[in-house]
C-alpha cells in the first residue's frame, strides 16, 4: 500500500501538480494546484499512478525553472 495520504503533493495520471483530499482504498481524490481557475478541478487516480513530491524539492525546481526563464528573456532583450 502507498503512504500518500490527504494533504500530500502528487503528481498522478493528469498532467499537474495535485493536493490530495483523500484516499480510500486503491484511490485517491485531488485537486489541481499548479492552474489558477474559477472552479476547482477535483479528478481521482489510481494510487499506483502517483508520485508523491517533496514540497521543498518542488519549490527549487520551480525557482531553477523561473531563472532560466528569467535568463532567456534577458539575453532575448539584449
Amino acid at each position: 500500500m502507498s503512504d500518500i495520504e490527504a494533504g500530500d503533493i502528487v503528481t498522478g495520471y493528469h498532467t499537474g501538480y495535485w493536493k490530495v483530499i483523500k484516499s480510500f482504498q486503491n484511490q485517491i481524490e485531488y485537486q489541481r494546484i499548479d492552474v489558477v481557475s474559477k472552479k476547482p478541478v477535483i479528478k481521482s487516480c489510481h494510487v499506483n499512478y502517483c508520485t508523491k513530491i517533496d514540497p521543498d524539492a518542488l519549490r527549487i525546481e520551480m525557482i531553477a525553472e523561473a531563472d532560466r526563464i528569467y535568463d532567456l528573456i534577458k539575453r532575448a532583450t539584449n
